[in-house]
């Protein structure tokens, strides 16, 4: 994709723009506007999208430049912090098999293990399972 090369001086740039970004250091301002030039959206939402995907750069390590905690400003070590912490909250409660399928055995046994609990079989207590593999539960 070519990317479209806004003029970001023109009157499309909104000084809330200027107002919105204020919170970063004039490299990460300067990141992000690089990044809207790219994707060619001088609006808000532009800006959000652009300022997300630079921080997750940052976060990532991905990052072109030297970026030290020294050159963050509080906001944007705060902001840092918080896609961090999302992104590591994201992946350890995030299910490891979503989108995959069952294989046609486990399908199988699931379903007899089911019909046999619905007939009226009998089911252990997880406690019960969990003291047989020396779990504490």
């Amino acid at each position: 994709m070519k990317p479209v090369k806004p003029n970001l001086n023109r009157p499309l740039w909104n000084p809330k723009f200027d107002q919105y970004l204020s919170k970063y250091s004039p490299e990460l301002q300067a990141r992000i506007k690089e990044k809207l030039k790219f994707h060619g959206k001088v609006s808000l939402n532009g800006i959000k999208r652009a300022e997300k995907e630079v921080l997750q750069e940052v976060a990532d390590g991905k990052s072109t430049s030297i970026m030290t905690v020294a050159n963050l400003t509080l906001e944007e070590l705060k902001t840092l912090i918080r896609e961090s912490v999302k992104q590591t909250l994201t992946e350890l409660l995030s299910d490891p098999d979503e989108g995959l399928e069952l294989n046609s055995e486990l399908q199988v046994a699931l379903q007899h293990s089911l019909a046999e609990i619905e007939a009226g079989g009998k089911t252990q207590p997880a406690q019960d399972v969990a003291a047989k593999l020396g779990l504490d539960w």
